[in-house]
């Protein structure tokens, strides 16, 4: 009778016991193409592989690009010499990168080894959405690039293959989930804002969060704005771009294992969740992009027409969104709160501006000069050696194979071979100067951005209706993750 008894409470335990909620992993990422397939898009996607790894996840999945099918599908950059042969050439045909362009074979295990096309992506979310009960959770972190569709639901990651997949498409997977699983993104790539709508009832925050999964995350730009960050160099000194430096806050250390700028744990608890490390990012990487979340996005969607009037109110002196402010601020005169300040950072804005506009105007008329420039020397070239007019024809490549030396000495004697070598270099000069007078530009758009939120954070929690209020504070709390500890 005893064992009867033990067995009947066993069973009753085993079905009154809640099981344990899990967290799972799906990291993906490459290009459309081995061309776009950057070395960048590879670094990042081999380094979150490592953290997930070590992290506390049930279930950790990568896929990449070709699957591992493609032995040339890296893309990355040789250093030049323009001492060295058809580096004349180059030049004067306009091909100097794509002389100095690379392949190799990707360092990414993809596990399992299937292409990332739409189809690949398709049937990985509907494994991962499958399996989620109540209580697990899913995080999605994508490495690679996004497109521009004639709406903003219609953005896409721009997949293997040339394919792609629209935020449309995703939030019908993701809506697949248990109604009590919750699923998470980091998505870096171009035009990315357009995925912080997922969460929201028909594309539109104003219609509220969905009544079903949790969904929440976090993109580096805007629906319509180019993102910083994809690079075929292999200096990793080149890369600005939001996700690396989002899990850089989260693992304490940078790719190369460096320490941190600050410190990303807000609230001391010794751990940094994904809320922190986005407004970590925000406040202390100057690149040329504007992150966002889906709580924030949340906030301007709603924000009632007498909130757009009150620029001249100040947020409470905790607000979170102040905070990084200040740390943007780090130059400014007045100190933010101060009138001053609001005044000091329109003028600054104007400013700037006018800087970038200088800056693209200068680099438009430099390439308009080297253009010009070439078109000289091609007319030289062609009347010397006529079969350089047809470069995919095989007259073509006999003559390069058997003449260039002669056609390097030739080109190199011309004044406007020199002049050409001298504007390509001012060239890169000035789209060097530029990007750091967007970051700059970004940082500025950086500040007036919080200085609203934090506005509109102190509306929400003290004025805005209780709708508002609620569907704001469950994305915040969603956001408000912290990745899983190695167990």
């Amino acid at each position: 009778m005893k064992s009867v008894i033990t067995t009947t409470l066993l069973v009753n335990f085993a079905l009154t016991t809640p099981a344990v909620a899990k967290d799972y992993s799906l990291l993906f990422g490459g290009g459309p193409s081995p061309e776009r397939t950057e070395f960048s898009i590879e670094s990042n996607v081999l380094w979150f592989d490592t953290l997930f790894e070590r992290a506390g996840f049930d279930g950790a999945t990568t896929v990449f690009g070709s699957g591992g099918r493609n032995a040339k599908e890296i893309h990355y950059l040789a250093p030049v010499d323009v001492t060295e042969p058809h580096a004349a050439l180059a030049l004067v045909f306009d091909s100097a990168e794509v002389n100095s362009r690379r392949f190799r074979a990707s360092e990414v295990r993809s596990e399992p080894p299937t292409p990332l096309t739409r189809d690949g992506l398709a049937s990985q979310l509907n494994r991962h959405i499958g399996a989620l009960g109540e209580g697990d959770s899913l995080l999605l972190t994508y490495s690679g690039h996004g497109g521009k569709g004639q709406r903003p639901q219609d953005n896409f990651l721009f997949l293997w293959d040339n394919t792609a997949m629209s935020v449309d498409d995703m939030q019908r997977s993701l809506l697949e989930a248990d109604q009590g699983a919750t699923i998470r993104f980091v998505l870096p790539q171009c035009f990315s804002g357009a995925f912080t709508r997922l969460p929201f009832r028909n594309m539109n925050p104003q219609e509220g969060v969905i009544k079903g999964p949790e969904i929440c995350g976090f993109t580096s730009v805007s629906d319509d704005q180019l993102s910083e960050g994809c690079t075929a160099s292999v200096n990793s000194e080149d890369f600005r771009d939001y996700a690396s430096f989002f899990y850089g806050a989260i693992s304490g250390s940078d790719r190369r294992g460096q320490p941190l700028d600050g410190d990303a744990d807000m609230d001391a608890s010794g751990r940094v969740s994904l809320r922190e490390a986005h407004l970590y990012t925000l406040g202390h990487v100057i690149s040329t992009d504007i992150p966002r979340s889906t709580s924030e996005e949340y906030l301007l969607a709603v924000e009632p027409w007498s909130q757009r009037w009150a620029s001249y109110r100040s947020a409470s002196a905790d607000n979170e969104f102040i905070e990084v402010a200040e740390r943007l601020a780090y130059d400014f005169e007045n100190r933010v709160g101060e009138h001053a300040f609001l005044k000091e950072t329109s003028k600054r804005l104007l400013q700037q501006s006018a800087s970038v506009t200088r800056g693209e105007q200068a680099v438009s008329h430099t390439r308009g000069e080297i253009h010009g420039l070439q078109h000289q020397l091609r007319e030289q070239l062609f009347m010397r050696w006529p079969e350089l007019s047809a470069p995919y024809t095989e007259a073509y490549h006999r003559v390069v194979s058997s003449e260039l030396g002669a056609i390097e000495t030739w080109l190199r004697q011309w004044p406007e071979f020199n002049e050409l070598a001298e504007a390509q270099q001012r060239y890169d000069h000035l789209v060097f100067e530029l990007i750091e007078q967007q970051r700059q530009l970004a940082r500025l758009q950086r500040i007036q951005r919080m200085l609203k939120l934090g506005r509109l954070h102190d509306y929400a929690m003290h004025e805005g209706d209780v709708r508002m209020r609620q569907d704001y504070l469950a994305l915040r709390a969603c956001e408000d993750w912290e990745i899983p500890q190695e167990r």
